[in-house]
């Protein structure tokens, strides 16, 4: 699994490097070596126009420099970005997540590919990008995205703007 998931990012960053690699940044996981492989060491021996963006960073205010995020996993990060209504997408391997949602959230995850926010590989990710023409906004705040982001949030990454006080409830 830890091969795919290296393999997968390799391939995600060498598709997007094409674009304009000047603003490709890439934010290793926070742990330097991850499963035996020092992945950002590995981006940056290969892919020398890439910026490796410090895991020191506020990952709140990091996203604030950025017209698009791609996760290679599927992660609290991919959950946060959502809630936060950062335009978002995610490669959703069939490799490395074979039947890894529970039923219940099946659905949700369709929806999620029917309107481009996951894609099954970094060429679908890639078509779809050069398909709106880097129009991120144009295709996230549309009222269809929104839409079923938002149905996808309110069940799984529901965001609250004063969680103390839903505390206080419980």
């Amino acid at each position: 699994r830890s091969n795919i998931y290296i393999n997968l990012l390799k391939q995600t960053t060498e598709l997007l490097s094409k674009f304009n690699p000047d603003n490709i940044f890439f934010r290793p996981y926070p742990a330097k070596i991850y499963k035996n492989f020092n992945v950002k060491k590995e981006i940056s021996d290969n892919f020398k126009n890439v910026k490796i963006d410090e895991t020191k960073s506020d990952f709140l205010r990091t996203l604030n420099k950025f017209g698009l995020v791609v996760y290679v996993d599927d992660s609290t990060s991919f959950l946060e970005t959502l809630a936060l209504n950062k335009p978002s997408m995610l490669i959703l391997s069939k490799e490395l997540y074979f039947n890894s949602h529970r039923n219940s959230a099946s659905n949700y995850y369709k929806k999620l590919k029917k309107i481009n926010i996951i894609h099954n590989d970094p060429k679908a990710l890639i078509e779809f990008i050069k398909k709106i023409d880097f129009d991120f906004p144009r295709w996230w705040y549309s009222k269809k995205t929104q839409n079923i982001k938002n149905l996808f949030c309110s069940k799984y990454c529901n965001y609250l703007r004063n969680p103390i006080n839903e505390l206080k409830k419980i």
